[in-house]
């Protein structure tokens, strides 16, 4: 994959985790990764799954009836969700209310899970990436 801050590389063989992250001003293309993944040819004979794939990015909040997350200098958006273990607020908003109150701020970090992205190799692989992947937003960060 290109694009990929290779010092940030982390694979963790206890808890099965792989994390990284993109180059400073670089961003993930999910198609490309999704190919990339498939390419692999995990069989079911391997025992490989995705648990999730979590994503943080950054954007601008768009959409009236549905909320989508513009990914900063790249032409990627995000359909942002309520996930259904988000925490909840104190004041009786739950997360995702507190984010869409957020609408039009051009500087927003929000982190969540890929919906689909769930299952044993290779029936997880066989979907076709959507056009606009969902987001379920599991925090968020507005950049001053």
């Amino acid at each position: 994959m290109e694009n990929i801050d290779k010092p940030s590389v982390e694979i963790d063989t206890q808890k099965s985790t792989l994390a990284f992250r993109m180059e400073k001003g670089k961003s993930l293309d999910l198609a490309a990764f999704h190919a990339a993944l498939k390419k692999t040819r995990l069989g079911k004979s391997a025992g490989s799954q995705v648990s999730f794939l979590q994503l943080t990015a950054v954007g601008q909040i768009t959409g009236e009836k549905e909320l989508r997350l513009r990914v900063k200098g790249t032409n990627q958006e995000l359909v942002l969700a309520q996930a259904p273990d988000a925490q909840d607020a104190t004041d009786n908003a739950t997360l995702f209310q507190r984010l869409q109150k957020e609408r039009g701020s051009t500087d927003i970090e929000v982190t969540g899970r890929l919906e689909g992205w769930k299952g044993r190799f290779p029936e997880v692989l066989k979907k076709d990436m959507p056009r606009v992947p969902v987001l379920l937003v599991t925090g968020y960060k507005v950049h001053e």
